[in-house]
């Protein structure tokens, strides 16, 4: 721009050697004086984002709280700095698991082998994928539409499998980034929260995966303590070294003790504090803030879009020459509508 002002005082910047002069009143006068194209801009995304609101689906969350159970007697160490909190802090004693297994719990939650274990029925499948899965043949119907045929016209080009049917591992995937386990603050509790867009659905979804969980983590455990019981024998009844022999009869005991510890009737891995429970309020959408940021947002662009027509339209002007594309525009609305044509100077 030239430090020349434009008649009109609409000097937007002055060059002063090395650096510019920006004038911010110029540019406030300029977006001022572009309110009616703003707002019409604002009510158009405004009411485009109510339409696709009233058509989305509410999605609900189902809570759970669960505490690490520390056992009295587990075996090795933390394998984390909040496994080793957890451990220090967790409720009860006795016979559970410690803070390594609830590391593992958290992993178990959403791994592919609790995915198997919680479709045996295929009602898991049922409750994420909908139509998608028909329980009835346990296969998956291949999506139509216009979406799933370009991305499989892609990936036929890229010779790749054209449609990857859900399985565990990506299910797995599917559900760790929807199941979130966070600390509640200031305390040792651990919540646990998934959404849906039926609330009966997220509930059953998280019992469903907390009990073939821990089922899992007990069952691994009572192999091991069974295992450790055979070797013990074992070697009891192969050597005669009474040191060896007391060595060998203590950890048959810790094993047994143990092994008592590790029922079906409790929870092994964590303890289910509080029972899945799902506000009546949807988490999504949220239609209040959505229009908030959607109406600034949209006031930011179209008042940045006006004020460099403006500044644009002056400089064309100062050279005498037209703005490609635009004038054309303008021209070809003055011949259908004269009128309208008059009236959409209004951002300049």
């Amino acid at each position: 721009m030239s430090s020349k002002a434009p008649p009109g005082g609409n000097a937007v910047a002055t060059y002063r050697g090395d650096y510019v002069d920006i004038d911010l009143w110029v540019l406030l006068r300029f977006a001022a004086e572009s309110w009616r194209f703003i707002s019409a801009c604002a009510v158009l995304a405004i009411l485009v984002t109510a339409l696709a609101l009233r058509g989305a689906t509410p999605s609900y969350e189902a809570n759970m709280v669960v505490a690490p159970v520390q056992g009295g007697l587990s075996e090795g160490g933390s394998s984390s700095l909040t496994s080793r909190v957890l451990s220090s802090l967790s409720l009860g004693g006795g016979g559970g698991a410690g803070g390594q297994q609830f590391d593992e719990f958290q992993y178990k939650l959403t791994s592919p082998s609790v995915v198997r274990a919680a479709n045996r029925d295929g009602k898991l499948y049922s409750w994420l994928y909908g139509s998608d899965w028909n329980p009835e043949t346990r296969t998956f119907q291949r999506p139509s539409g216009l979406g799933p045929s370009l991305r499989a016209a892609i990936r036929r080009f890229f010779r790749r499998p054209e449609w990857y049917p859900p399985d565990e591992v990506l299910t797995s995937e599917l559900l760790s980034k929807r199941v979130l386990i966070e600390a509640m603050p200031k305390s040792a509790l651990m919540r646990i929260r998934y959404e849906n867009a039926d609330p009966v659905i997220a509930v059953n979804v998280l019992r469903r995966l907390f009990a073939e969980a821990d089922r899992e983590l007990r069952n691994a455990q009572r192999a091991r303590l069974k295992a450790q019981i055979a070797n013990a024998n074992e070697m009891l009844a192969a050597t005669q070294v009474a040191d060896y022999r007391a060595a060998m009869a203590q950890v048959l005991a810790t094993s047994q003790y143990r092994l008592m510890n590790v029922p079906d009737n409790i929870d092994y891995s964590a303890q289910n504090v509080e029972t899945p429970f799902v506000s009546p309020v949807p988490v999504s959408p949220k239609p209040a803030l959505t229009l908030a940021i959607v109406a600034v947002v949209t006031v930011l662009v179209a008042g940045f879009i006006a004020v460099g027509y403006r500044i644009l339209r002056i400089e064309y002007d100062r050279q005498q020459a037209e703005m490609p594309l635009v004038d054309a525009v303008r021209r070809r609305l003055a011949t259908i509508w004269p009128r309208q044509a008059k009236r959409s100077t209004a951002i300049k």
